[in-house]
């Protein structure tokens, strides 16, 4: 399966986040957000697994993962660099935001397409 050849790209990414700078954490964790979002988007732009609530969980997952690694990261002592740290923390919370809503705005769709008790992977052009 191809999308297993992504996701072996994604850990190995995210295994040299350690070699990054030691004296800019901030740096490391924008790193793995970085890495994580480009992920997330890209599982969601193709759907690689075969059930759909895969996909989904696959998603839920990776966005709690940038979620906790982006409030986490305010425990991290403050560097020299702080705005833009700050700026990026701003930007990611946002996409953040706007992607949860996306993805509500699409199961609220999806449940007034096919119905509250319809599969979740139904295929609804013929509905």
């Amino acid at each position: 399966w191809w999308w297993g050849n992504v996701f072996m790209l994604r850990q190995t990414a995210l295994a040299f986040a350690p070699s990054l700078s030691a004296g800019s954490p901030h740096g490391q964790s924008i790193y793995v957000i970085i890495i994580l979002c480009f992920y997330g988007f890209a599982q969601a732009h193709f759907w690689p697994w075969k059930a759909p609530e895969f996909n989904v969980l696959d998603i839920f997952i990776t966005a709690g993962l940038v979620v906790v690694i982006t409030i986490s990261t305010t425990f991290i002592p403050s560097t020299a660099e702080t705005s833009m740290y700050e700026a990026f923390l701003v930007a990611s919370l946002c996409v953040l935001g706007v992607g949860s809503v996306v993805l509500l705005l699409r199961i609220v769709q999806f449940l007034f397409r096919a119905g509250p008790y319809s599969s979740f992977g139904a295929d609804t052009k013929s509905i």
